[in-house]
């Protein structure tokens, strides 16, 4: 019986080295899973955080792009109001020149009627003189 009893008591001892060792793999195990879930939970934060960044950056994104086309209209808008206004410069430049060659012309004819109104007082002096002498006169303006 004292054989036994030493059998069961070393048995007994085992089984609390056992239920020990068991304990504490289980502590470990159990500090490993709330460690595993508290990963877990910074994980789900931080998605969640890059989904929100995610969709302020599309959002953001869609601003520019719809700005980036607001801009462009307005540039397209500036340059046919600029080739407008280039055409209206070259007809009133067309126009300028017109100008400038009818008064060329007009002060062209001016001076020819000068120079003839001249010459003819040259020659209606001339004339004067000659028709005191007798003879006839002619006014040929230069051309």
């Amino acid at each position: 019986m004292h054989r036994k009893q030493k059998i069961m008591n070393h048995q007994i001892d085992q089984l609390k080295e056992e239920i020990s060792t068991k304990e504490t793999a289980l502590v470990k195990e159990h500090l490993d899973h709330q460690r595993v879930e508290k990963d877990k939970e910074a994980l789900k934060t931080e998605l969640t955080r890059m989904k929100q960044s995610a969709a302020e950056s599309r959002a953001h994104l869609e601003a520019l792009e719809m700005e980036e086309r607001k801009l462009l209209k307005i540039i397209s808008e500036a340059d046919a109001e600029r080739l407008r206004q280039k055409k209206e410069l070259d007809q009133v430049m067309m126009m300028m020149m017109m100008m400038m060659m009818m008064m060329m012309m007009m002060n062209n004819n001016n001076l020819r009627v000068r120079l003839c109104l001249y010459h003819t007082g040259i020659l209606l002096t001339q004339h004067n003189k000659q028709a005191a002498l007798g003879r006839p006169t002619h006014c040929n303006p230069p051309n």
